[in-house]
């Protein structure tokens, strides 16, 4: 692989298949596009979940709804849901996105289930908004003020947020509201 991109769900099932009672580990394979999973607590290799288009800026599962992966598609903008149930990729929404900006990552709070996303322009300016997950319409909350281009965001098991901030290489945190 040459390049992963690492979500994790604590879980003994995939697709009706019983996969041990370790976290099942779902990763993005960036040379073939496919989403793939491990179990911590087996010596199986990764296995293929499904073929996911690739581009992935954020991926992330919500509180209450642990069979299905949402993610953002950066290069078509797009906000899909992944089923785990099966394999199925569906396109929920494009995301408006303003000229020069681009999606750069997704979470969701852990506390209250809300699913946040960013913007950037990498130049001097990124947003944070909502996305519903049932519509994919975004909400913008605002600018982030202390990060030029955020490249990844991440909330914490209390529902704080930080983020990564590429172009001064710090981590920062961040205000939700």
């Amino acid at each position: 692989f040459t390049e992963m991109n690492w979500f994790t769900l604590e879980s003994t099932e995939n697709n009706g298949e019983a996969r041990g009672s370790g976290t099942l580990v779902y990763g993005l394979d960036g040379t073939t596009d496919q989403l793939m999973a491990f179990n911590t607590d087996l010596s199986e290799p990764l296995f293929p979940i499904a073929p996911v288009g690739g581009d992935l800026v954020g991926a992330d599962f919500v509180p209450g709804d642990l069979l299905n992966l949402y993610a953002i598609r950066s290069l078509s903008n797009e906000f899909i849901r992944i089923s785990l149930i099966d394999n199925s990729v569906n396109v929920i929404s494009n995301l408006p996105t303003p000229a020069n900006f681009a999606w750069t990552s997704m979470s969701s709070d852990p506390t209250t289930g809300i699913l946040y996303a960013t913007i950037s322009n990498c130049t001097n300016t990124s947003r944070l908004f909502t996305i519903d997950i049932t519509t994919g319409s975004p909400t913008e909350i605002g600018v982030i003020n202390n990060g030029s281009c955020l490249g990844d965001i991440a909330i914490s098991p209390t529902g704080q947020m930080y983020g990564v901030d590429e172009t001064n290489d710090r981590l920062i945190q961040i205000n939700k509201a």
